[in-house]
């Protein structure tokens, strides 16, 4: 297992990474920023929804440095372990914004885990697809989010996820579920390449 982490960079990538989400979430608070809308007018968006950027890209690098020979010929459960790995992060994030929200007493800072998760697995979705260029979907989505996520009202549709208030319910069962999905394609496409070279 210690093999496996050092060639993914963990120990190198992913403290950093929560470190600066946690730095970014004690800072920016519950500020937020007026961005264009296709809709009309502007969107206010709340500075905590791009937050999990840096942990999603760290994920992503993280699961993109291999050992191609040695993974497929070697008998340790990669893809298991590569799935641990994206839900040991998401569920670190989810944590440290519920340490932040209790230090700052900011609800808040909930939604940044919650995000985390969401755009994390819909990276991980889209990752046996697009391969390494999976890591702009979470920064497209939040593009997408504030482009043409507003109703007429300035109300942020549903789908968004992000841009959900932190105590949906909605927005944190999508998170989980996408979630789920992202791992369970990070393990498929992990014994797809292992099948792909035994052949």
């Amino acid at each position: 297992m210690l093999w496996w982490l050092r060639v993914r960079r963990g120990p190198v990538l992913l403290p950093p990474a929560l470190a600066v989400f946690l730095g970014y979430v004690l800072l920016v608070r519950n500020e937020t920023v007026a961005l264009p809308s296709l809709i009309g007018g502007g969107a206010e968006v709340v500075l905590l929804a791009f937050a999990p950027i840096p942990v999603t890209s760290a994920l992503m690098a993280a699961l993109d440095t291999r050992l191609d020979a040695a993974e497929e010929s070697g008998i340790r459960p990669v893809a298991a372990l590569d799935a641990a790995l994206a839900l040991a992060v998401t569920a670190a994030a989810t944590l440290l914004g519920l340490l932040a929200a209790w230090l700052l007493d900011q609800p808040g800072a909930l939604a940044a885990g919650r995000d985390t998760a969401f755009l994390a697995g819909l990276m991980l979705c889209l990752r046996p697809l697009a391969g390494a260029h999976a890591v702009l979907a979470p920064v497209g989505w939040l593009m997408l989010s504030v482009l043409a996520g507003t109703r007429a009202g300035g109300e942020p549709h549903p789908w968004t996820v992000v841009r959900q208030p932190p105590d949906s319910w909605t927005a944190a069962l999508t998170s989980a579920l996408v979630l789920i999905a992202g791992t369970t394609a990070v393990a498929a496409l992990a014994q797809r390449r292992g099948t792909r070279r035994e052949r």
